[in-house]
């Protein structure tokens, strides 16, 4: 009843009435799947379906469509997104905005011009792209949430990835437009950016019980606060050498394990288990007190040289952040500090050559001590 009010020609068809119609259908195809997809009642159901349907999630959907349209069919987007340059979204982009009307008009026309598969195919992908981000099961570092700007509430994607986010224990940060900007390779976010793990992290109870099992005294490196990848990386290829059962980071302010520390490591991380932790300074005092470790901290005013230390028996080393060393907190639970003296015109190594000094040095003594 619907099409013969329409022109035959839908290249007469203003593209805001091929956007009204389509955002109709798409409105209708997101209710059904959200309906099978374990929305039970109408408060979950109407949750699910403004996620689908909000600007920022058809945005999305639409730009990683693009390879997939026909020319005819990015015509058509084309032409809706540029019919109303000037609108104004509460809740989304500007530049959102203009793609969801283009994506809702690619939608009229394709339902107008009796292709309904097409058009289905196209929808259901788009539902795919929307729920990617949190529903790979892989690990995330970290997520970075695009700030409304005026005060103005959570887009209702963002919202649904920030409560996913909450469940999982991820750390998530709201940030201005142009820190997501500079943090993205392609500048082509849509509001979120996720740092995925490219390695699984480790159990520490698991890394202690598998030293032990294999008959020997754990011997663990933790780092403070590091920030650098190529650091990290380092740090774990100097661990593969010197065979350290695992390597303890903390979740917050912490480089973490992604494809820059993968490529560092040239390696090594598949063979270095990495654990982290929600508090490094709780996590050395469990280990002192129910595990039997000796903590040993480095810092250029330690009281003890590096090659005089004892370092037999189960023992965490720390390597502290670039410039700021290890926190007071973390200090605190060092049983005894290491320093590596210096004659030269510069006092100070960077993270992961003072880690190699040190862990040779501790594994030296170790091989020394089993040996006598």
């Amino acid at each position: 009843m619907i099409k013969p009010l329409i022109a035959t020609d839908l290249r007469e068809v203003s593209p805001l009435v091929l956007a009204y119609i389509g955002d109709s259908v798409y409105e209708l195809y997101a209710r059904c799947h959200a309906a099978t997809h374990g929305a039970g009642n109408n408060k979950k159901l109407h949750n699910e379906t403004v996620t689908y349907v909000s600007a920022q999630a058809q945005a999305n959907a639409v730009r990683n469509l693009m390879p997939m349209l026909t020319e005819t069919e990015a015509d058509y987007f084309r032409r809706g997104k540029n019919s109303n340059p000037h609108a104004e979204s509460k809740n989304s982009s500007h530049v959102d905005y203009m793609y969801a009307t283009g994506f809702e008009a690619l939608i009229g026309f394709l339902f107008l011009d009796n292709q309904e598969e097409r058009m289905e195919e196209l929808i259901l992908k788009s539902f795919e792209f929307t729920d990617d981000a949190l529903s790979s099961g892989r690990t995330i570092n970290k997520i970075w949430l695009l700030k409304p700007e005026g005060g103005r509430r959570l887009e209702p994607a963002l919202a649904k990835i920030l409560d996913a986010a909450n469940e999982r224990g991820i750390v998530v940060t709201r940030s201005p437009r142009n820190v997501l900007d500079r943090l993205s390779e392609t500048h082509n976010h849509q509001g979120v950016i996720a740092s995925v793990a490219s390695h699984d992290y480790a159990d520490l109870d698991e890394i202690i019980e598998n030293a032990r099992n294999a008959g020997h005294a754990p011997l663990l490196v933790a780092l403070d606060e590091l920030k650098d990848a190529y650091n990290l990386g380092s740090i774990l290829r100097i661990s593969d050498c010197c065979s350290v059962d695992g390597v303890i980071i903390p979740e917050r302010r912490s480089i973490a394990l992604d494809s820059m520390v993968a490529k560092a490591s040239a390696g090594a991380l598949e063979y270095v288990p990495v654990a982290r932790v929600k508090n490094l300074a709780q996590t050395l005092r469990n280990l002192k007190e129910k595990e039997g470790f000796w903590v040993c901290g480095t810092d250029m005013d330690g009281e003890v040289s590096y090659d005089e230390a004892d370092y037999t028996g189960s023992m965490v080393i720390v390597i502290g952040s670039e410039g700021e060393g290890i926190r007071e907190g973390v200090r605190k639970c060092c049983d005894f500090m290491v320093t590596i003296p210096m004659t030269g015109h510069v006092n100070s190594l960077n993270a992961a050559v003072a880690a190699g000094v040190v862990v040779f040095e501790a594994v030296k003594r170790r091989r020394q001590a089993k040996d006598n």
